[in-house]
């Protein structure tokens, strides 16, 4: 017989339908810090403008930029010390870029040294696919700076350009060793120690290891400051509570040859103190008559003099200059072309290329606003000078010089900074530079207030 009919297999099932799509989490980074303890914890100087920048994955990423999600960040703040307060988030004097975006900056001195926090970032988007959150959290410790020492200065009583004073600072304690040193003077007037201010501080010198440097100063009642920095950065700035007496000479034709000589010789540090108490001194009133005073045109021929002996390549490379050390020739060349009318051709080519030089090394450094302050007050001054005594050559270079300067200056103003923050600003009579950092999208058709707050400058859309 035929063997019988095998059943029938049931029909196949229709496929299922695909699950419906869905919003992942964003993933979080939070951007290490420079100094990490050996719990995780960062360290982070109080002295410091402290920066915690976050960073999504790709996914995350791609789903923004494909228009799926749109992100938002919120910032929280708590104490882990007994008696700390949190930082006020929501103050732009502490959270100087906002506490609603990727990055967190607080501004210095915003929390307390020695103390611990916890800082959060929350993360989510609410799209018709749904809803996702995602939180990080990172624990820091505020570095505790140098304590307990002090700043004396020897003689207490001296001469313009001719004694050597010396500061020291003594007795300092931390536990992040080793320590090193900066020194700077500030004017005191009527005998009152001043520096209370540290934009008012002038570099002596190198930061080093050793704790105490010596200075030849311009007339006048001077402040000597020490700045005391452990070895993780935290810092302390500390003022000697005796005044520098420095009592003036009568600056003749000898004596100037005589600084003039002792500055081509010096070391760079003691010759920029040599060249900014000569500035100052010539900067004190017009050139007096009588027997053995300086004319005009010797005061002029004088400031030339000093900006070669700073343009001289044994002064070292501009570019390559620390903080201090640009900070000490800013001050220099700013009181050396303090006098516009006595700039010659050849001295307005060499301050603005000076000028140029110490604003490269801003640009790969950063620059501090009272460093940045003499940069554009030189370039001020600079611009301030009779233009019709430079032949077209010497006018092209000083334009191009002043011009790629302020660049320089705005690049350095933006070191550090994160979308968000309130433009820096560096006025001077000729010259206004404005910096700040914004995303593309903050940009688009965006209406931006120049340097000074002199106009506005619109940035269409269409041009980003």
């Amino acid at each position: 017989p035929p063997p019988p009919n095998p059943p029938s297999s049931p029909p196949p099932s229709p496929p299922s339908p695909p699950p419906p799509p869905r919003l992942l989490p964003a993933e979080i980074t939070l951007l290490p810090s420079t100094h990490v303890t050996p719990n995780g914890e960062w360290y982070v100087n109080t002295n410091d403008r402290v920066r915690i920048v976050s960073a999504l994955d790709d996914y995350a990423r791609d789903l923004e930029r494909r228009g799926r999600a749109e992100w938002r960040f919120a910032w929280t703040a708590a104490p882990l010390s007994r008696g700390t307060r949190a930082p006020d988030l929501h103050s732009a004097a502490v959270a100087t870029a906002g506490w609603q975006g990727p990055a967190l900056v607080l501004a210095p001195m915003s929390l307390t040294p020695g103390a611990r926090y916890a800082f959060t970032l929350t993360v989510w988007s609410d799209t018709a696919l749904g809803a996702v959150r995602s939180q990080a959290r990172t624990v820091v410790r505020v570095n505790s700076p140098p304590a307990r020492g002090a700043v004396v200065v020897e003689p207490p009583v001296g001469e313009e350009l001719s004694t050597e004073f010396t500061v020291r600072a003594r007795d300092w304690l931390d536990e992040e060793l080793p320590l090193t040193f900066a020194f700077a003077v500030a004017e005191a007037p009527n005998g009152r120690v001043g520096g209370a201010d540290p934009a008012g501080d002038v570099a002596i010198g190198e930061r080093t290891a050793v704790p105490w440097a010596t200075a030849v100063l311009g007339a006048g009642n001077r402040t000597a400051v020490a700045l005391i920095t452990d070895a993780m950065g935290a810092e302390t700035r500390s003022v000697c509570p005796r005044p520098i007496v420095v009592r003036p000479i009568r600056l003749d034709t000898s004596a100037l040859d005589n600084v003039l000589d002792r500055a081509g010789d010096a070391d760079p540090a003691v010759q920029q103190q040599l060249l900014l108490a000569l500035a100052d001194k010539l900067n004190e009133a017009p050139a007096a008559g009588g027997k053995g005073a300086l004319d005009v045109e010797q005061q002029s021929r004088a400031r030339e003099q000093a900006l070669k002996l700073m343009a001289r390549p044994s002064a070292g490379p501009p570019a390559n200059l620390s903080t201090e050390a640009v900070s000490q020739r800013a001050s220099t060349v700013r009181s050396i072309t303090q006098a516009p009318d006595q700039l010659t051709a050849d001295a307005q080519v060499t301050a603005s290329s000076l000028v140029h030089a110490l604003s490269e090394s801003a640009a790969a450094n950063g620059v501090s606003q009272a460093t940045g302050s003499r940069l554009v007050g030189s370039l001020g001054n600079i611009l301030s000078t009779d233009g019709a005594s430079l032949s077209p050559e010497a006018h092209a270079q000083v334009s191009g010089s002043v011009v790629a300067a302020a660049a320089g200056l705005g690049s350095g103003l933006l070191k550090g900074t994160v979308p968000g923050e309130a433009a820096a600003e560096l006025l001077s009579e000729k010259v206004n530079v404005s910096a700040s950092r914004h995303t593309r999208a903050q940009l688009a058709d965006a209406t931006l207030a120049a340097p000074g707050s002199r106009g506005l400058v619109a940035l269409p859309a269409e041009a980003l």
